[in-house]
């Protein structure tokens, strides 16, 4: 693809030649210019390739409940983001039916290859994903045809088959080293949960925007459709971070910085969602959707994992307790606890299951949280 990021290269530079007075397309060129070299030669050091494999098997390697919370992402994030803007009726129906395709797509996929005849179509095993589906196929159902656009331009962004996982610790489709199958099989199960994830947000939200636009009347022709599955790929990177490196923060993208940011890459965005919102509730256009989008994101937040769940919780207990530190004879999150009592400050899946899940579902420390073993 280095040809082609050239490419775009020398547009922005021509579109910003025009526009010699505008500090913010100045911003833009400067930082997507460093990002597009990155991107032509990503570069990463393998003593940081180690040190984020080592920080990630120490951690959530083979660990089969961490890929089960990483599912808490769609009711407690995702859920609440479509609901506020299409109704939370038609969002539940509509992640529903995006399970149910993702999970019935198949383990076999039609992949074009190269033999001695000229291009063949052979099938090959593959994980559940949307592009498995024959679009073409005479016995596909309608309905299933409805998200071909959606698959092809899904594939074109890599939105099908990649995760955060994999991209932290440098697993590729041509994973032939020793190393990277190790790291392959370590974050497997995190790695196909996190699909799940993104695959269900991409489906979900590209039925609920199509059936927005009917409601309204509007033809829904190829275009509508493209438009619509690229409208879904950037909820689906809002609310569950980009799953490629190029589009992570350019500290982490190499070095000290790849490490440091293991795990927090996630955090970034969910804060980032939360003060777009914020800002979008009082500044934006649609002020009234944007405020359901976050209310509905707190409420989910201290359903699902209590009051030290919600947002900045952490953050706050953590300001409290450097201010108050030689007053109080409890910490803030204790004094919390023992106001109102364990089932509110726990939520509903600890009162429900009986396990300590809450603590890593919620939207609370999601940068910087003490260790749970001292």
């Amino acid at each position: 693809f280095g040809y082609k990021i050239q490419k775009v290269r020398g547009e922005m530079v021509e579109q910003v030649k025009g526009k010699a007075n505008n500090e913010l397309a100045n911003l833009y060129l400067t930082e997507l210019e460093k990002r597009a070299s990155w991107g032509m030669n990503p570069t990463v050091e393998n003593w940081a390739k180690i040190g984020t494999s080592m920080g990630f098997m120490m951690t959530l390697g083979f660990n089969v409940s961490s890929a089960f919370v990483n599912l808490s992402q769609l009711p407690i994030v995702v859920f609440p983001h479509l609901g506020g803007k299409y109704g939370y009726a038609e969002t539940m129906k509509a992640m529903g039916n995006a399970s149910k395709v993702f999970m019935f797509s198949g383990t076999k996929r039609k992949q074009e290859s190269i033999g001695p005849n000229g291009e063949i179509v052979e099938n090959v095993g593959a994980a559940w994903s949307l592009d498995n589906y024959n679009f073409d196929a005479a016995d596909t159902p309608k309905k299933i045809k409805e998200y071909k656009e959606l698959a092809e331009v899904a594939k074109d962004f890599g939105q099908l088959n990649r995760s955060i996982t994999y991209d932290m610790l440098d697993v590729h489709d041509n994973a032939r080293s020793t190393f990277q199958k190790f790291n392959m099989f370590s974050g497997f199960i995190f790695h196909h949960a996190e699909r799940f994830n993104r695959q269900n947000v991409l489906i979900a939200a590209y039925d609920l925007e199509l059936n927005s636009l009917r409601k309204q009347g509007k033809v829904v022709d190829k275009a509508a459709k493209i438009q619509a599955a690229e409208d879904a790929i950037y909820v689906t990177e809002l609310t569950n971070s980009g799953a490629i490196a190029t589009m992570a923060p350019r500290l982490a993208q190499q070095g000290v910085g790849k490490i440091a940011f293991l795990f927090k890459r996630y955090g970034i965005s969910m804060y980032y969602l939360i003060a777009k919102l914020t800002h979008q509730t009082f500044k934006g256009e649609e002020r009234a959707v944007a405020a359901k989008q976050l209310a509905g994101i707190f409420g989910m937040s201290g359903l699902v994992a209590g009051v030290h769940g919600l947002p900045l919780f952490g953050e706050l207990a953590q300001i409290h307790d450097m201010i108050f530190e030689d007053e109080d004879d409890d910490d803030f999150e204790t004094s919390v606890r023992k106001t109102i009592n364990e089932g509110f400050y726990n939520g509903l899946f600890n009162y429900i299951i009986g396990v300590d899940g809450a603590s890593r579902m919620g939207l609370s420390n999601l940068i910087f949280r003490e260790p749970l073993i001292k």
